[in-house]
């Protein structure tokens, strides 16, 4: 399987009619890839193999992740009627909280981000 292969929905690997549903399809895919750390090359292929031939995620990654499970679900259906739009995402709730500018240094320290402390001003003071 060439590598792009495993971000196309099926209606266009069959060569069916399709519309913007196929983005969301392949971004089920990345989603997966973004939550799920993989500790080799061939683990990754495997696990992207296997999600997108029968659908099937690591049970420990259920179990984990039972939010970002059933979106990965949701975009990766096999019936492009059955995937959300773009917009429907967005109102569903089942992405992480936007990031705000005031958000941006809790972000930061929750992710275990240094924050450098401003430069000191020298005293022009003899």
């Amino acid at each position: 399987m060439w590598e792009c292969e495993r971000y196309i929905a099926p209606e266009i690997v069959d060569g069916w009619a399709y519309d913007e549903k196929v983005d969301l399809f392949s971004l089920g895919v990345v989603v997966f890839e973004l939550w799920h750390p993989f500790s080799t090359a061939m683990e990754r292929a495997l696990r992207l193999r296997d999600l997108r031939e029968n659908g099937q995620l690591p049970d420990s990654f259920q179990a984990n992740h039972p939010t970002i499970t059933h979106l990965i679900r949701w975009l990766m259906s096999s019936n492009p009627h059955d995937r959300p739009s773009a917009r429907e995402v967005l109102a569903s709730g089942l992405l992480p909280p936007r990031v705000q500018d005031e958000q941006t240094l809790p972000l930061a320290c929750w992710m275990g981000c240094f924050v450098l402390e401003p430069a000191r001003q020298q005293s022009s003071d003899p």
